[in-house]
């Protein structure tokens, strides 16, 4: 698993994602991702950051957070 606030994106037009959605939750805006692979991933960002859906975005990952499950 990774936490929405270990991911982040910076507005690329040449970016492998787009913003498909995003969430006002007060201090923060959760951004819905779409990947290449047809998979999504959430981003937390600070709510003065606001880019609209369709944005072409390049997504990084910051793991601070490590969350595993035993098999």
């Amino acid at each position: 698993m990774i936490r929405p606030d270990d991911v982040t994106f910076v507005p690329d037009p040449a970016g492998d994602a787009v913003i498909l959605r995003r969430y006002f939750r007060g201090s923060e805006n959760l951004y819905c991702l779409g990947l290449p692979s047809g998979h999504r991933v959430h981003s937390s960002q600070p709510s003065s950051a606001a880019y609209p859906n369709g944005l072409r975005v390049r997504p990084q990952a910051q793991v601070l957070h490590v969350v595993t499950f035993p098999a």
